[in-house]
């Protein structure tokens, strides 16, 4: 700034003047700021006023976020994949797992039960997820012993009674 003041003649500005200048160019790029000062510079007579480099910036990081919106919202419209024999398979098991109305909001847990009954092996939280979803109380049953699901009555506790 002080370069701009010795430019056109005039006194140095002050500490608070170049206070006042920094508040209010702070929030741009300083690549912005200097080249908004050096078109100033090659196009007018005398020294800018804050307000002289302020609008066309803010008037240019307005325009960035315009063109930046159009390209993320070309970005994010992109029409859809087309469907594919599996993704059809996929969403008729999705659909036929839906509609099974035999266990709501419980079915994967019964589906786990099923698998670990066939012999599949299963993960630490998966058993102790389905456990807890289907009733048995995890803490004491050492084993997911899906023959004892029917033994279940509302309200029973699972745990052992000492003898």
């Amino acid at each position: 700034m002080q370069e701009m003041a010795e430019v056109y003649d005039r006194k140095p500005f002050s500490a608070v003047a170049i206070k006042h200048w920094f508040d209010a160019l702070s929030e741009f790029h300083w690549e912005k700021v200097r080249h908004r000062l050096m078109l100033w510079r090659d196009s007018s007579t005398k020294l800018p006023a804050i307000a002289d480099i302020l609008k066309p910036l803010r008037d240019s990081l307005s325009d960035d976020l315009e063109r930046r919106a159009i390209e993320d919202k070309r970005a994010f419209s992109r029409a859809p994949t087309p469907v594919t024999p599996a993704g059809v398979a996929a969403m008729a098991e999705i659909r036929r797992l839906l509609a099974d109305k035999r266990r709501p909001g419980r079915w994967w847990a019964y589906e786990l039960r099923d698998a670990q009954r066939a012999g599949k092996p299963l993960y630490y939280h998966q058993e102790q997820l389905a456990r807890k979803a289907c009733g048995f109380n995890w803490e004491t049953d050492c084993t997911f012993d899906p023959m004892r699901e029917h033994e279940r009555v509302p309200g029973e506790d699972w745990e052992e009674v000492s003898a």
